[in-house]
């Protein structure tokens, strides 16, 4: 009976060993997961013409920075997105919203009410200041620069979601947009963008740098 006995425990022991080693092997074979892949703080991905565009800021000196810009009494949220190793916009954007209201207000009320999800006109500047409408500017490698604003648009700029976040000691506002439209330039040639896709800060921010070069008549 005792040999029996240990004839089946050393059976136990083999079966208990096989399945220990199978499960060693089974989770050596599952994949080295470290985390999701990271997503850019900020991008701009489109297709202008034939030509595929996709900036990030943070990879090949490309940056974004976000200002508020009061000229007379109407008020811009900007942003933009551009390399910081060429001294003029090349191969960049800014993208401008109109604040929602013809009056200006608190800063930050006035962010809080322009940008949330919604989808948006694009700003017609033959019709003068339109709340709550967008601009958005390419600059070429030339540094010729293209705009939403000189062409009649019949698509709109939609902000698909938004969160507040805290970057570098600031609130901004992170909107994820899709636009599609088409781009002009002084000489009225024409780039239509499509497959628009961004992810964009703005900022309630009166201190914030601001860049020129642009439609907008920043004080």
């Amino acid at each position: 009976m005792k040999k029996y006995s240990e004839i089946i425990l050393k059976y136990l022991w083999l079966l208990a060993a096989c399945c220990a080693f199978t499960a060693c092997e089974k989770e050596h074979l599952q994949p080295d997961l470290t985390g999701a892949p990271t997503q850019p703080l900020v991008f701009i991905s489109a297709i202008l013409g034939t030509d595929t565009v996709h900036l990030e800021g943070g990879v090949n000196s490309y940056i974004g920075q976000s200002w508020v810009a009061d000229t007379g009494a109407y008020r811009y949220f900007c942003f933009y997105l551009y390399n910081t190793l060429t001294s003029q916009p090349q191969r960049c954007f800014k993208i401008y919203v109109n604040n929602a209201s013809l009056n200006l207000g608190n800063q930050q009320t006035d962010l809080d009410s322009t940008i949330g999800v919604d989808s948006l006109a694009y700003q017609d500047y033959v019709n003068g200041f339109m709340p709550s409408a967008v601009t958005v500017e390419w600059y070429d490698s030339t540094g010729a620069q293209y705009s939403s604003a000189t062409w009649p648009q019949f698509n709109n700029f939609v902000i698909t979601s938004v969160e507040n976040i805290y970057f570098e000691d600031k609130v901004y506002k992170k909107a994820t947009v899709e636009f599609d439209c088409v781009l002009m330039d002084s000489n009225f040639n024409s780039i239509p963008l499509t497959n628009g896709h961004a992810t964009l800060l703005f900022v309630a921010d009166p201190h914030a740098w601001r860049p020129g070069e642009s439609i907008i008549d920043i004080n």
